[in-house]
């Protein structure tokens, strides 16, 4: 009777430490999501869309 309490614990506290573990790893992952929007955000601010002035705009006449 004690072995079968015993695995009936056993068996309750891998299931929370999977919970668990499995909660850890969601939050992990939803942070992950949130840094990579706001470090591309970032990259978006910081350079532009297009080039500006005559950089890029060159035109090769000499063909």
């Amino acid at each position: 009777m004690d072995s079968v309490i015993s695995d009936v614990l056993s068996m309750t506290s891998m299931k929370t430490d999977v919970q668990i573990a499995t909660a850890v790893l969601k939050k992990q992952n939803d942070i992950m999501k949130q840094q990579g929007a706001m470090v591309l955000q970032m990259i978006q601010s910081v350079s532009p869309s297009s080039p500006q002035g005559s950089l890029g705009h060159n035109i090769d006449v000499t063909a």
